[in-house]
């Protein structure tokens, strides 16, 4: 998860904010220490925490069973594609960008 939150910080600037919006749903045990690799990391997109991990609405929902797991929602929220490795979703933004959602 620490290595898709760098290779997104990196990759970010790169995408325009019109078209792609970056959300970080976290299923994280302690808050204080997600709040605090955020602000020491300056992750500068939106994050979200889920509570009860893996059994929580969101988790079941998506069918979320391991992470990390990384969705590319559309703007009537369908998931167009789903991965475990940040540089494929990036790289499937980077196609769908280039024409529209």
């Amino acid at each position: 998860c620490k290595y898709g939150n760098m290779v997104l910080k990196k990759e970010i600037h790169g995408f325009d904010t019109n078209k792609v919006r970056f959300l970080d749903i976290s299923m994280d045990n302690d808050k204080m220490k997600w709040t605090k690799s955020i602000e020491e990391n300056k992750l500068l997109y939106e994050h979200f925490l889920l509570r009860n991990n893996f059994q929580s609405e969101v988790a079941s929902k998506l069918n979320i069973t391991g992470v990390p797991r990384i969705f590319l929602i559309d703007k009537s929220y369908s998931i167009i594609s789903e991965h475990t490795k940040i540089k494929e979703i990036l790289k499937k933004i980077r196609e769908k960008t280039t024409g529209s959602f």
